[in-house]
């Protein structure tokens, strides 16, 4: 099982998520295609001996020859014995040469050294190598993603904002990045790296604009990151936003803000609308004396004949009702009133005597209440 360095972080940075793994070097092709026991992601193997001699291929060939011994011995078959001992010598041999070769497992690189002097850096693949240079580490050529820590930082206008980001980065150059920063340090620096440049790029946004980050503001993160871990040997290959936004407080203000200006301009059109509805029927009246005026002129008889049966309703009106009070601009409205109430009461019938009574508005017609004069 791989044996992870702690690489445990200071207080107040987040958690690390690159790892240094050290196990035997056959077993490197697994060790990079899984994560730790943490959730790591392993980017360096140092493998657990220097020495490539296969120790389980010669346990093997002791144990044969062992057993060849034995069957010599109490001479229990001569083929036993014979085939014990070639099969030891073929498990010696093959764990002795190799230490004559390296298998360099797919998407890595290995650093060999000799006497503590780094010689050369081997490709993916089989590779003839004396016991005396030693692999000292394996390094992946992958792209390894890493999780920018989350940033909160006040914008151009000052308004407190967060951002997210997820960058994926290779290792360039492996001997650099072996040689100058351990595996942990190196993911505090870029952590360090990311949120400068996530800070740097909030600080040049307004709170509208930083909602609509994209490929162009991703690319200028990017390279500020990359200037920063260059001297390492990485290389910040892409980096995408996936999270920036002023904080909920603001937002909730400013939608409550926004609302109160839509409504705001709703009652401003329902007022506007009011006016003109009011304006419109001010000129249909006006259109209407206007018709009125013109009918006035051409038909006055009419018109006239119109107005009177218009003052006689009012009559009966106020006959009807003794409560009724009535203001007139004239006095010599009521008489008018009156006269053109007297004129549509009916003649009385005859008396059982013969005689005609004389029709009276008195007696036919309740005496309409005395009005008011202005």
């Amino acid at each position: 099982m791989a044996d992870s360095d702690p690489g445990a972080p200071d207080a107040g940075i987040a958690p690390t998520q690159l790892a240094q793994v050290r196990v035997p070097l056959e077993d490197a092709g697994a060790v990079f295609e899984s994560r730790d026991a943490n959730g790591r992601t392993p980017v360096v193997l140092v493998p657990l001996r220097n020495l490539r001699i296969r120790f389980d291929f010669l346990g093997i060939a002791a144990v044969l020859v062992l057993f060849g011994i034995v069957t010599l011995l109490f001479n229990w078959s001569f083929l036993l014995t014979v085939a014990g001992f070639v099969a030891a010598l073929v498990f010696a041999a093959l764990g002795l040469t190799s230490a004559f070769f390296v298998r360099v497992p797919e998407g890595t690189n290995a650093m060999l050294v000799r006497s503590g002097k780094h010689l050369d850096v081997l490709p993916p693949g089989p590779h003839a190598v004396p016991p005396w240079i030693v692999v000292s580490h394996v390094v992946t050529r992958r792209q390894v993603p890493f999780a920018l820590p989350r940033v909160e930082t006040p914008t151009l206008d000052n308004v407190a904002a967060t951002i997210d980001a997820l960058a994926t980065f290779s290792i360039a150059d492996p001997a650099r990045f072996v040689y100058s920063i351990a595996v942990p340090d190196f993911d505090i620096v870029l952590q360090g790296a990311c949120a400068q440049a996530a800070r740097s790029l909030v600080r040049t946004q307004t709170w509208s604009t930083i909602l609509d980050l994209g490929t162009d503001q991703a690319e200028i993160l990017r390279a500020a990151i990359d200037a920063d871990v260059r001297a390492y040997g990485v290389q910040i290959d892409h980096l995408s936003i996936t999270h920036a936004r002023p904080g909920p407080a603001f937002l909730q203000a400013e939608e409550a803000r926004q609302l109160a200006i839509v409504q705001g301009a709703e009652q401003i059109a329902r007022q506007a609308l009011a006016e003109r509805r009011q304006r419109d029927e001010g000129a249909l009246i006006d259109l209407r004396l206007g018709h009125l005026e013109q009918a006035l002129e051409h038909y006055p008889a009419a018109a006239n004949w119109e107005w009177q049966g218009a003052q006689l309703e009012v009559a009966r009106a106020l006959a009807s009702n003794g409560r009724a009070v009535l203001q007139l601009g004239r006095p010599t409205d009521v008489l008018s009133a009156l006269l053109l109430q007297q004129q549509q009461v009916p003649p009385a019938a005859p008396t059982p005597n013969g005689e005609d009574t004389e029709a009276h508005p008195a007696a036919s017609e309740p005496v309409p209440p005395r009005a008011n004069t202005v």
